[in-house]
């Protein structure tokens, strides 16, 4: 997936969850500054960085136990 599309799909699921931006940079350990400039595609991501942002937001999907 690329980074257009992963931005895209991240936005989208952090809407449907009911996440913000601040509680799903804090669960990542991430800067507020960070995590803006990966929302509006100005940062390359890494497979890693990747992982850890879809990893924490299913973490926090309300639908999950």
């Amino acid at each position: 997936m690329n980074d257009k599309n992963f931005i895209k799909e991240l936005k989208l699921k952090r809407e449907e969850y009911g996440v913000s931006q601040r509680r799903l940079r804090g669960a990542c350990g991430i800067s507020r500054e960070h995590y803006n400039r990966i929302e509006t595609g100005k940062l390359p991501l890494t497979e890693e960085l990747k992982a850890e942002i879809h990893k924490q937001l299913e973490r926090l999907n309300p639908l999950e136990p």
